[in-house]
């Protein structure tokens, strides 16, 4: 896809590997709830473009707790990769609301000595605040959170904005979406992906708003983007 964006896997790298060779070299690290997160959001890279310049890793975490706990991990870690300026977070409501998921992600980097300098600064449903290193240096931590809350299920995942880039297509009517409880009983993993690569890209960045706002927020998307 991109010569300048890497896939991180700290589970499976060795440790000398991961952070003396390839976190170093990392400019901005994007943290992933789990793989089909981490396939929307390289794919909405890809339509949308980012600037050639800045190294970008990509973390399938494997479940939210494990977001959690390498997102507290890479905060630390920034202390000796200088040249991260930026860690994202791409994490599912579920049954919280976006407040409520933001504050529990929050709490817990602070549980774990993480220093938050900045109230969170909310555009929709992605929220940007600055961590502080021991050394002083800032590193802007930037959370987004999925699930389309006008739709009737009874939790909210990233495959809630699949349903509405459906809708927004027209391949479905409002009364399927009725019928179901769950995103995933209208979307399977290779629909969405399917359908990121024919949709509109302005239908995809309004369904898929907050990945967009999170990739600006970041600073990776090129200037065309």
């Amino acid at each position: 896809m991109f010569s300048n964006v890497y896939q991180l896997e700290p589970t499976g790298d060795t440790f000398y590997n991961f952070i003396f060779q390839k976190l170093k070299a990392i400019d901005v690290i994007i943290i992933c709830e789990g793989k089909i997160d981490k396939k929307v959001v390289k794919k909405i890279m890809s339509i949308s473009g980012i600037s050639t310049n800045i190294r970008v890793g990509i973390i399938d975490a494997g479940g939210i707790d494990l977001a959690y706990d390498i997102a507290a991990i890479i905060a630390f870690l920034a202390n000796i990769a200088r040249k991260l300026k930026a860690i994202g977070v791409l994490i599912d409501a579920e049954r919280s609301t976006v407040d409520e998921r933001v504050k529990s992600l929050l709490d817990s980097l602070r549980s774990h000595g993480v220093r938050i300098n900045t109230p969170p600064q909310a555009e929709g449903q992605t929220y940007k605040v600055t961590i502080e290193t021991v050394r002083g240096r800032a590193i802007n931590l930037v959370i987004a959170v999925s699930g389309d809350f006008s739709l009737p299920f009874n939790a909210h995942k990233l495959e809630d904005h699949g349903v509405r880039l459906l809708l927004m297509e027209g391949s479905i009517n409002e009364e399927k979406v009725k019928d179901a409880e769950d995103a995933k009983e209208i979307i399977s993993e290779e629909r969405l992906l399917e359908l990121l690569e024919r949709s509109h890209i302005d239908n995809i960045k309004s369904a898929f708003r907050h990945i967009y706002t999170m990739l600006k927020m970041l600073g990776i998307l090129s200037a065309s983007s």
